[in-house]
């Protein structure tokens, strides 16, 4: 992948501070399966063990695979179709990050001619990606739009102009996915950041220009798959299993 500017998510911080770690889904996902293969190790191997408890977890793995292989096959695409260096790049976890100038001028929360053009072709790509794909819209919680600044100025005026941008990224693209504009008024939300999540050189210091950005990211309904995990588990091991 294109040399990122915008810093890592769990790089270590100045100051010696903690490193910031973020579970990704699919990380998530993987040991919630891996649990849930040790549990049909055990169900298997006790007395009385019943077909249904077989079945079960046959069907539910199964389900769990074509929703992660679809999950890591859409986040393929976006890199392969918007990751572009220094002016967009997709991480590891399907978070598309758009470079500040690349759509605002400085201190404005308008969103510049060249970034509308590239708002607009990335809209007409990540919607119909994300939502036309049945197994992956039916566990899809929210697409968050997410503004961040640097620290120049107050933490308060960061704020309102880090939510107005975001507020207006989301307005380009309701705009331009009007096939979609049902779905989006269901999942897209709008956040504003300030300089809470700072981007941060080598060295320590600030990274004005990639602190400024635009992130663009979806989330899993991940919590609905654990809780069914955690019942069909409780099945895989129920002697009276019945499902």
């Amino acid at each position: 992948m294109a040399r990122s500017l915008f810093g890592r998510r769990g790089a270590e911080r100045p100051g010696g501070q903690e490193p910031e770690y973020w579970l990704s889904y699919s990380d998530l996902m993987a040991g919630l399966l891996m649990a849930f293969a040790l549990t049909l190790m055990v169900a298997l191997h006790q007395e009385g063990r019943r077909e249904c408890q077989l079945v079960v977890y046959e069907a539910t793995a199964d389900t769990m695979k074509k929703l992660l292989d679809t999950r890591h096959r859409v986040i393929r695409e976006l890199q392969a179709r918007f990751d572009a260096g220094d002016r967009v790049e997709v991480d590891s976890t399907g978070t598309v990050r758009f470079a500040g100038s690349l759509l605002f001028d400085q201190a404005s929360a308008e969103v510049s001619a060249d970034g509308r053009v590239e708002l607009a072709t990335f809209a007409r790509d990540y919607f119909p990606l994300l939502l036309d794909d049945a197994v992956f819209r039916s566990q899809l919680k929210r697409i968050v739009v997410e503004g961040h600044t640097n620290d120049d100025g107050s933490y308060e005026l960061n704020l309102a102009l880090s939510h107005n941008r975001s507020l207006a990224v989301m307005e380009v693209l309701l705009d331009e996915a009007q096939g979609y504009r049902d779905d989006l008024e269901r999942f897209v939300t709008a956040n504003g950041r300030s300089f809470a999540d700072l981007v941060r050189l080598p060295d320590g210091s600030v990274d004005k220009a990639g602190s400024r950005r635009i992130e663009i990211q979806f989330q899993m309904d991940d919590r609905t798959l654990a809780q069914r995990v955690l019942e069909l588990g409780a099945i895989l091991v129920d002697p009276e299993c019945d499902q």
